[in-house]
């Protein structure tokens, strides 16, 4: 079937997608009348939630919290799907008027059902477990089953007019500190001086060079990333001052009962249990003589006595034969090929989002960076939007975005809303079509030479989340545990920073800058703290699931995924992992499976420098 697609064609013209199915435009009569419908129903979900805050009787309650909970099923989905079509059609044109309009109305539409819908929670909060049980059973849809008890533990405690408050503030506080560290970012003013010429480098010019061939290029790069933060130190420590003690003081407001365990908002939100990410945790610093046996075998492959901070993101040596830009077309369809070898149904894929255009590929001046991918409501159809580099990373981050779009075209049926799903779970797929995608290269590849090179970007990466990730993660847990105590100067997070880089190289890696904090920028985030956790699971669970499938066959597998894909949003992270793949997330054993293959990759690595070593290439 993949012979009906020209990939060389698709090289030629590129991927764009219609969107015109979903409405003809976006600033046409058939939006403006969606809107006016969502608006006044969302009239009745304000008169609900009126109503339910008076109500005193169990019946009464019981009755609008369903008819509240029914309206959220309704509207969650298209409002949703307007935010979504008008964010995809920014990140082709960032300067398209109608789509940044409809997003406006679109996310104050949002604003308001989930006003109605923290009314619902502390409904479900506050009633006894029989009460609910009974009101479950009237809800013919099914709809709130699944996410019931997690919305139920994070049940806000302040008041409503307390909670209405923070959220109104919210764009005057942790949003515009947000805003005002993603304005510094794009301020930044990156130089080099080659050969004593100044030059100033592109944000895309700074990615391209930081992951380069040329080693020194890489460090000149990186210093100069550093110095150009210099003169906005303090402003950034502001915004992270102001951020961080924001979130401290609004979820001591609004949950107490978290206590002092800083992820507990964060792993509920994402429905995952603390002793999972206990397990994980402990799982992760057993791997640690792994990340120093990586940084020795990645400063043996480039000729260095100790990797540097630069080097991280280091692609293979230049002796080790990598097309270093591969085409649109040929890109696609070596991914067709991995995918299908290891699923029939996710090779399958990749020809109709290709076909059916639901990729965009292109290119312009004014495409956001990156990828994303979501899902069109009226049509039921994924959406994947890339820029395409054709380097190895760029592959990466293709194969990442194609992996979320299975996902989607296999759940878009039954899709309602984001809340429905933990945001570590979403992660899973994108990271296993990643590493389906490498495993794949790396064994079709014509010469060892190329065969080591695409190893090493799969250990690298895996380095990466065994390091770089958590490090981050420690560095986040730190700036909070600290910031609760007082406020923070530049060189206290400066100290912070190099504390946390050494407890997890422990010397493998020579020290960083200590004005990593001002490059992190999940560390300023206003809608969440400690992100790093989220990836963390995702590397190792579908570094762990590619192991099961070793052990299990390919086409025994490929029924339990995509049933998992199909049900994620049902119930929390630990019964959908038992439920599909028969594992216990709070046992290391399948977290394990993760760090045995990371260790075989690094044998293979080794052999093959010993054996290059030996033969005496340089």
């Amino acid at each position: 079937m993949s012979r009906l697609i020209d990939w060389d064609e698709i090289t030629r013209r590129g991927l764009t997608w219609d969107n015109r199915g979903e409405f003809p435009s976006l600033d046409g009569p058939e939006v403006g009348a969606e809107l006016e419908r969502l608006g006044r129903r969302l009239d009745e979900v304000e008169a609900r939630t009126r109503e339910l805050g008076l109500a005193t009787s169990k019946d009464e309650q019981c009755a609008l919290a369903l008819e509240l909970a029914r309206l959220e099923d309704e509207l969650s989905g298209p409002i949703e799907g307007l935010v979504h079509l008008a964010y995809i059609e920014i990140a082709v044109d960032s300067t398209h008027a109608a789509a940044q309009d409809l997003a406006g109305k679109a996310e104050r539409l949002q604003a308001r059902l989930k006003h109605g819908s923290a009314a619902l929670d502390r409904w479900l909060g506050r009633a006894d477990e029989a009460t609910v049980r009974s009101w479950i059973a009237d809800d013919d849809s099914g709809y709130l089953a699944g996410s019931l008890p997690w919305r139920r533990a994070l049940v806000e405690e302040a008041s409503p007019e307390e909670s209405d408050t923070i959220e109104r503030l919210t764009p005057h506080g942790p949003l515009a500190w947000e805003r005002l560290y993603k304005n510094l970012v794009g301020s930044l003013d990156v130089k080099l001086t080659p050969e004593g010429s100044e030059r100033q480098l592109s944000r895309g010019e700074v990615q391209t060079w930081s992951q380069g061939s040329d080693r020194t290029q890489r460090e000149a790069v990186w210093r100069a990333r550093i110095e150009a933060w210099r003169p906005h130190r303090s402003t950034a420590a502001v915004a992270l001052n102001g951020l961080v003690g924001w979130w401290i003081e609004t979820r001591n407001r609004r949950y107490p009962a978290a206590g002092r365990e800083p992820l507990h908002i964060p792993l509920l939100q994402s429905r995952m249990k603390l002793a999972t990410w206990e397990s994980l945790r402990r799982t992760n610093r057993r791997a640690r003589p792994l990340v120093h046996r990586a940084a020795r075998l990645f400063a043996r492959g480039l000729g260095v006595e100790r990797l540097a901070p630069w080097d991280l993101y280091a692609p293979p040596p230049d002796w080790a034969a990598v097309p270093r830009s591969i085409p649109l077309g040929e890109g696609l369809s070596r991914m067709e090929e991995a995918f299908g070898t290891a699923m029939p149904s996710m090779g399958a894929f990749v020809r109709e989002a290709v076909s059916g255009g639901w990729i965009d590929a292109g290119s312009g001046p004014h495409r956001r960076p990156g990828g994303l991918v979501t899902g069109l409501w009226r049509c039921r159809e994924p959406r994947i939007f890339i820029n395409w580099t054709g380097s190895p990373v760029g592959m990466r981050v293709a194969a990442h975005e194609m992996g979320h779009g299975f996902h989607f075209s296999r759940c878009i049926q039954s899709f309602r809303r984001f809340e429905d799903y933990s945001w570590a779970l979403l992660e899973v797929p994108s990271n296993f079509a990643e590493l389906i995608l490498g495993q794949h290269l790396s064994r079709t590849a014509p010469t060892p030479e190329a065969r080591f090179a695409h190893l090493w970007q799969e250990v690298l990466f895996g380095m990466q989340m065994l390091s770089t990730s958590p490090f981050g993660l420690e560095l986040s847990l730190q700036i909070e545990s600290h910031r609760a105590q007082g406020w923070l100067t530049p060189d206290q997070l400066d100290a912070l920073a190099t504390e946390a880089w050494e407890k997890w190289f422990e010397g493998s890696v020579q020290p960083a800058s200590p004005a990593r904090w001002l490059i992190d920028h999940h560390l300023y985030l206003a809608g969440t703290r400690h992100t790093g956790f989220l990836y963390q699971f995702a590397w190792f669970a579908a570094m762990a699931l590619l192991k099961l499938q070793q052990s299990m066959g390919a086409s025994p597998f490929e029924k339990r995924y995509v049933a998992f894909l199909e049900n994620m949003h049902r119930g929390g992270v630990e019964d959908r992992m038992r439920e599909h793949f028969d594992v216990d997330l709070a046992q290391p054993e399948f977290w394990e499976g993760a760090l045995n293959l990371m260790g075989e990759r690094l044998t293979t690595l080794e052999h093959f420098l010993d054996e290059r070593d030996l033969a005496g290439d340089p």
